[in-house]
């Protein structure tokens, strides 16, 4: 099976939306960093850019984009499965599982049929080993070494010794399950292999040190006493905190922030990063100016 996850990825300023047609180039007004962080703030953009974009070509463009990066994130944790696997009923029984999992599916009965219908947009290979024609080995190593594919795979397989385990490894494998199998130990494995080269879900507490920030609850502890926020000081400090030495400059945090409010003066964002920075007590020394930039929140290792 190749399972997959519809994502969103940024390189050399191109917006990815796996799925999509083409690539998004230079969408300077969306913050990507917080897009994938917070789906609140999605929401309020996707509700600031809505009023602009029957008549601004550019909003209605971002608009778009926008809902398609919100899907991708909302749709992280499903996955889309190709079984890869001579029997059919084995095919069949993954794929009910899978999709019954919240994966999508799609199957292959030859490791020929899925080098060909492989692409990007897949993150998982579920993948047997002993097949007509091509061995899964062998198209393991296909990947790895011809195609420079590092699409983390599972073999599911009878071969048990040592030395097909070894040689499942050698040959780019990440795990190895062994039939038969029961259906609950390859969805455990599957998640598992997702969550390590996926990327990371979002957490609902972030911790700087002292300061825990509770996006769920939309509270902040400092040494383990809960400090009163504003709502507007709290979604600061969580912007700053969901990008550690990021600089965010005052523009940026009026455009993200103050949606419902179209004319904010820049002073307006001072005030609450000195409320904020007086409620951090000992650990105030965090939140950063930096002229004529903007503010940061630091990186701590």
């Amino acid at each position: 099976a190749i399972v997959q996850v519809v994502r969103c990825f940024v390189d050399d300023n191109v917006i990815h939306v796996e799925g999509s047609v083409d690539p998004i180039r230079d969408i300077e007004t969306i913050n990507l960093e917080l897009i994938f962080s917070d789906l609140d703030m999605i929401d309020k953009r996707i509700a600031k850019t809505a009023k602009l974009a029957n008549n601004d070509k550019t909003a209605k463009h971002e608009l778009e984009i926008l809902k398609e990066l919100k899907a991708a994130l909302e749709d992280g944790k499903m996955a889309s499965s190709v079984e890869i696997d001579d029997e059919e009923d084995i095919r069949d029984i993954l794929s009910f599982n899978l999709e019954n999992a919240g994966y999508q599916t799609d199957s292959a009965k030859s490791a020929e049929e899925a080098l060909e219908i492989l692409s990007a947009e897949h993150c998982l290979i579920l993948l047997d080993v002993m097949m007509e024609g091509m061995s899964g080995f062998k198209m393991a190593q296909i990947l790895r070494n011809e195609r420079g594919n590092d699409i983390p795979i599972i073999f599911l397989t009878a071969k048990i010794t040592e030395n097909d385990l070894l040689t499942g490894f050698s040959a780019g494998g990440d795990d190895y399950i062994c039939k038969p199998f029961s259906v609950n130990e390859v969805i455990a494995r599957v998640r598992s292999v997702l969550k390590r080269f996926l990327p990371k879900q979002v957490e609902d507490i972030l911790t700087i040190q002292g300061v825990e920030i509770d996006r769920k609850r939309k509270t902040v502890r400092v040494d383990g006493t809960e400090v009163e926020f504003s709502k507007k000081e709290f979604e600061i400090l969580q912007l700053l905190a969901s990008s550690p030495g990021r600089i965010f400059s005052r523009q940026e945090i009026m455009s993200l922030l103050w949606t419902e409010t179209p004319y904010v003066l820049e002073r307006t964002v001072d005030v609450h990063i000195a409320r904020i920075r007086s409620k951090l007590g000992p650990y105030k020394g965090l939140l950063v100016n930096k002229s004529r930039y903007g503010y940061l929140l630091k990186e701590v290792q």
